[in-house]
């Protein structure tokens, strides 16, 4: 088992690369035996999960693009997407993580219209030269909508990095 440290980013992505002895072939048959096609229909009503594959998604012609499997919703899940090419003795394995969009673009907005509600707070305090604490609500909105996303995204982002190391037998190379 090879260990690795992981560091948190301020925003939720990763770019990394798994150096493995397995060939690009082995490689896109290890992870075709743990992901499972398509979305994740494995979760029963009861949020039980079946022991097993680990990944719901795709793995093509040595590109690959999936999601971990998890018994519970979570809407910070992130997309493992990524390309295996020759490297040396084995196979240099390209592993982007990122969360999905539809979460990046509402959480965008989101923060984008607090920052603005507080700009007119601050404003609204300098021109009546009265300063309230109402002004720290939308900066504590600003950060618990930072602050969740990355907990869990980080939190995510090393199990699956740690399958994937786990089912490749590899070493992480961060860029």
């Amino acid at each position: 088992m090879h260990f690795t440290t992981y560091s948190m980013n301020l925003l939720p992505y990763e770019d990394f690369y798994i150096i493995t002895r397995s060939k690009p072939a082995e490689v896109q048959a290890l992870l075709q035996q743990e992901v499972t096609p398509g979305p994740d229909m494995r979760a029963g009503f009861l949020g039980t999960e079946q022991p097993g594959i680990f990944f719901s998604g795709y793995v093509l012609a040595n590109a690959f693009s999936f999601r971990r499997i998890q018994a519970r919703r979570n809407a910070f899940l992130p997309q493992i997407k990524g390309e295996t090419k020759t490297w040396l003795n084995g196979s240099r394995v390209r592993v982007i993580i990122k969360p999905e969009l539809a979460v990046t673009i509402f959480l965008s907005f989101f923060i984008l219209a607090t920052a603005f509600a507080m700009a007119e707070m601050i404003n609204d305090a300098i021109v009546t030269r009265k300063w309230d604490d109402d002004i720290l609500i939308p900066f504590a909105m600003i950060l618990a909508s930072w602050l969740l996303p990355m907990f869990s995204f980080n939190m995510e982002s090393k199990k699956a990095t740690k399958m994937l190391l786990q089912i490749l037998d590899g070493e992480i190379v961060r860029k």
